[in-house]
């Protein structure tokens, strides 16, 4: 029997197969045209997407009608730079966000979906505002997920592709936090639906909309290529051959216009620290940790039609465009597995292909029936009326009906805020506000998002430190309630959260100071308590105030000093004048032999300190202490000075200290890990030189100059040359004006801190006192 007299292939019957117009590879492949599918199935399904997206829409406005809790430390991070755009009028004047500074420690995060809750913020000033351009960007993932599967199994597979992936948990779970993650994909299913509407970069529109949807996606997230590898190589063999180089050209120069200034403005901060982020975790979990949150993402029966659908369009549709599909999974799930850093949303954006490819399956019935549990899973999300079955399964324990009910809790965060508002200091100064908690809906970042909702500007919020919230006017302490009446020791341990140690009449906990907690109990006082809705307490600290000075003496000094972040040798302290009023010496002055801050040594460090306030700390045991004149003196054990806290300071100067080009090594190596670079030397010569290799094999270098502000309160650090296997880098065509960089020494720092005018030469820094430079000058002949 000859092609031509071969019977048509049956249609589905399920769905009707999509269009000769729809179905671009019939051009390409040699396959017959199929049947358009009837104006009634094409109805039908726009009529059940649009019935889709009002269940999607009620469901989430039933939650925002009820949700109460405070959002999640991420979300709050995201919606607080929204409100930053806000302030800098970004909206009417998009080039302000090149100059946006990122505060520690949030990572550069592009500007498009913060634009859009800044949008919004314009109606609605809570954070319902992030969950408003969720729903939006929800319809758009369902309407990108329509145009997928009907171009691949027809008009009620597009419907059951959108079924089956925005009622999935996982974007379930993301339109209920205010995080990018879901508007990426839409953003990036909405590309591969432009892509393949291109029919692979000949036709010019869709091209053209593609390279539009990526660069939106490149503005959500930096990590949008990654699930757009399959494009770069067809794009590739595009501008390399003879069909679609003009669409693939035109795509790439739309991506290029629209990303280059941000990233262009902002890749010195950004590259560093999202290889920090990515690589400067433990990467001990197997590869195989995605496949588990997959199946609990999908809901576990479809992740098994998910599989299924893998295979079985490979075997039984091989086409091209079908393995565009496969690798936008595949290489996707490839490139966040052999990252350390894992996260469930960051492998959402790769899903839409297994939904896609679910429809394809053969078995009657069986889509329609995922589809009804699907539904049956988003309906129960919000409610959890059914409850969370586990299943013990190999190497990938998974469980079906996950739910995030509504919690009516309330975390008192606003009354905290208010009340340290009411009981701070007056007029311009600020009072600070340390928080030793890490809970996902009590920690810093929530505070600072609440904070500035109710519109508390004399409130500033301070990320948990070693000294427990030394120069914090309040320290709020997150604590067991059991906890809290014998409160005698705090210990923090490396990253920040407080830990309860050593009741009342016990010795210290092996390897810690005997007086860590007689310090806090000496310089605060519990001012109030809030018993939160875990079961434990927010107990809110403030600083004593001392009117009466307590040091007997002017002078003190210590052989070593060493409060944890602070070590010093042959310490000298000059208190100064003491003011009753304010409970502070107006100006003490320290100098020591030699200074480690953080692990950054410095010798022959002269400070002043303004309207500082210091706490000693007195315990049994011998140890020099002060005198009159300024020499050590033996006291008795019951007057002995063990240490001092620093409590309270305005302004820090800092007169003179040198700093050695090795030691300045030895902190840049201990505290700016990059992943696979590794830094050979560091010198000083007039200038700051960096010579490091990349991959142990790429030789880079670096030269900059740094030039003192006339104020003393920062510095203006200008990259003068840079070289890569010894080729010179165009620094002016990569950064432009951003060659020089503007930095403040009290970036994040409760006080003022200014310097005395320095030199680098002979590999080392030195500053000097305005005096010491003024008599050099005359001594010289």
């Amino acid at each position: 029997m000859s092609e031509t007299d071969a019977p048509p292939p049956e249609p589905s019957t399920i769905y009707a197969p999509p269009t000769e117009a729809e179905n671009f590879s019939t051009a390409d492949d040699g396959t017959q045209p199929q049947k358009p599918a009837s104006l009634l199935w094409r109805i039908g399904s726009i009529l059940g997407l649009a019935a889709l997206i009002l269940f999607q829409l009620i469901q989430l406005a039933f939650w925002i009608g009820r949700e109460n809790q405070p959002p999640t430390a991420t979300a709050s991070q995201q919606m607080n730079i929204a409100r930053d755009y806000i302030a800098l009028d970004a909206l009417r004047h998009p080039g302000r966000l090149l100059d946006y500074e990122f505060k520690s420690p949030v990572i550069p995060i592009p500007p498009l979906y913060h634009l859009a809750v800044a949008t919004m913020m314009k109606y609605e000033e809570s954070e319902k505002a992030g969950f408003y351009v969720n729903a939006l960007f929800l319809a758009l993932l369902a309407v990108a997920l329509w145009g997928l599967g009907r171009r691949f199994s027809g008009e009620w597979a597009g419907l059951f592709a959108a079924v089956l992936l925005t009622c999935a948990a996982d974007v379930q779970a993301l339109s209920r936090e205010q995080v990018p993650d879901l508007a990426l994909a839409a953003l990036v299913a909405a590309g591969y639906w432009a892509y393949l509407a291109s029919d692979r970069f000949q036709r010019k529109l869709p091209s053209l909309l593609f390279g539009v949807l990526f660069a939106a996606a490149q503005l959500t997230k930096w990590s949008a290529f990654a699930y757009f590898l399959p494009v770069f190589f067809l794009g590739a063999l595009a501008l390399g051959g003879k069909r679609g180089r003009l669409g693939a050209a035109l795509a790439f120069v739309v991506v290029v216009v629209l990303t280059a200034p941000w990233y262009r403005a902002h890749w010195p901060f950004l590259v560093p620290r999202l290889l920090e982020a990515a690589f400067g975790q433990d990467s001990s979990t197997s590869v195989l940790a995605y496949l588990g949150t997959t199946a609990l993402g999908l809901e576990f029966p479809v992740f098994l039609a998910a599989l299924g659908g893998l295979v079985f369009n490979q075997w039984a549709k091989p086409k091209p465009d079908l393995l565009a599909l496969c690798a936008w999974f595949c290489l996707s799930f490839l490139f966040w597995s052999f990252l350390p850093a894992r996260d469930a949303r960051f492998l959402l954006p790769a899903l839409a292909p297994l939904a896609v490819l679910v429809t394809g399956l053969p078995f009657r019935g069986v889509v329609p029936g995922l589809c009804v549990f699907q539904l049956v899973c988003a309906a129960n999300f919000g409610f959890g009326v059914i409850p969370r079955l586990g299943l013990a399964v190999p190497l990938v324990p998974v469980g079906i009906f996950r739910s995030m009910p509504i919690l009516e809790e309330d975390w008192k965060i606003p009354n905290i805020l208010a009340e340290v508002q009411r009981s701070g200091t007056t007029g311009q100064e600020k009072d600070y506000l340390s928080i030793m908690a890490d809970h996902p809906r009590f920690n810093c970042a929530t505070f600072d998002w609440e904070r500035r909702k109710l519109n508390i500007e004399t409130v500033q919020i301070r990320y948990p430190s070693k000294n427990m919230g030394s120069f914090s006017n309040f320290v709020l302490i997150k604590m067991d309630a059991k906890d809290v009446p014998d409160l005698i020791t705090l210990k923090v341990n490396p990253f920040g959260s407080l830990s309860m140690a050593d009741k009342p009449g016990t010795p210290a906990a092996p390897g810690g100071k005997p007086e860590a907690g007689a310090w806090f109990q000496q310089g605060y006082q519990a001012m109030q308590r809030w018993t939160l809705p875990d079961g434990t307490q927010g107990v809110v600290f403030w600083r004593r105030h001392v009117a009466e000075n307590p040091f007997r003496e002017r002078y003190a000094m210590f052989n070593y000093y060493d409060d944890g972040s602070l070590v010093a040798n042959n310490l000298s302290i000059d208190l100064g004048e003491w003011d009753p009023t304010l409970g502070v010496h107006k100006e003490v002055t320290i100098t020591a032999k030699s200074i480690s801050f953080d692990g950054l040594k410095a010798t022959n460090v002269r400070l002043a300190m303004q309207d500082l306030t210091l706490l000693p700390v007195k315990s049994a045991g011998s140890l020099v202490m002060d005198g009159s004149s300024g020499k050590g003196v033996t006291q008795s054990t019951e007057d002995m000075l063990l240490n001092v806290r620093f409590m309270r300071m305005r302004r820090l100067r800092i007169l003179s200290a040198t700093v050695t080009d090795k030691d300045a090594e030895a902190y840049l190596l201990k505290h700016t890990r990059i992943p696979g670079v590794k830094m050979t030397n560091f010198s000083l010569n007039k200038n700051v030189a960096v010579k490091a290799k990349v991959l142990n094999f790429l030789p880079v270098t670096a030269e900059a100059s740094t030039q003192l502000r006339p104020d003393g309160r920062g510095m203006d650090v200008k990259l003068t040359h840079t070289t890569v296997a010894g080729i010179p880098i165009p620094l002016g065509l990569l950064l432009g004006d951003r060659v020089k960089m503007k930095l403040a020494f009290d970036l994040n720092l409760p006080f003022e801190v200014e310097v005395s005018p320095f030199t680098i030469e002979n590999g080392r820094v030195r500053m000097k006192e305005a005096k010491e430079v003024k008599e050099a000058k005359e001594d010289a002949p």
